[in-house]
């Protein structure tokens, strides 16, 4: 099991305030923070589906087995309206431009293990804007298989109208170029 003995939520929260994260994803990660206990993340049984009824639909699930793999067990709409289909059950890495695929598992498996991660990018809009995307990335507590570990995705970009329509899945897939771990301890 995952465990943080040093963690000290307010440090952590702080930390992600200092990167200046969307207050969304503050939120989000402040709802998990207050989930922790005695330095063990949440369990995904653990998450309260009637309080995050707001965002759920904004929220993705990934399996990582650290250094190995990753699979989406559930798609977000964000991942769904950029690729156009829903990618649970599908293979992370197979998606990611072969380029980058050690560095996205490098990136997952360090969240998995010990840290909060956020990623940053903005994307063009039908209207020739552009459009800021943020995630955070967070660990929750080991099921099943010690090498097995979930992370919880939440994307703080909320599309309106036809705007997702002019996002080209294939640039959305490519690797955040600012991306931040924050440490459990």
């Amino acid at each position: 099991m995952c465990f943080y003995a040093g963690m000290d939520t307010g440090a952590v929260s702080r930390r992600l305030k200092a990167l200046g994260v969307s207050p969304a994803n503050q939120w989000m990660a402040d709802y998990w923070l207050s989930l922790c206990r005695a330095g063990v993340p949440p369990l995904y049984s653990s998450l309260d589906l009637c309080e995050l009824s707001d965002v759920l639909r904004y929220c993705s699930l990934i399996e990582v087995t650290p250094g190995k793999s990753l699979r989406i067990r559930i798609a977000g709409m964000a991942l769904r309206l950029v690729l156009g289909d829903d990618v649970a059950g599908k293979d992370f890495l197979a998606l990611t431009p072969a380029p980058q695929r050690a560095q996205r598992l490098t990136r997952y498996s360090a969240v998995a293990t010990g840290a909060i991660g956020v990623g940053r990018r903005k994307v063009l809009r039908p209207d020739g804007g552009m459009a800021p995307i943020e995630s955070v990335i967070l660990p929750l507590a080991d099921v099943g298989p010690a090498d097995l570990h979930l992370v919880l995705v939440h994307t703080d970009w909320r599309p309106e109208g036809q705007e997702w329509l002019g996002v080209d899945a294939t640039y959305v897939l490519t690797l955040v170029d600012e991306f931040h771990l924050v440490p459990l301890d």
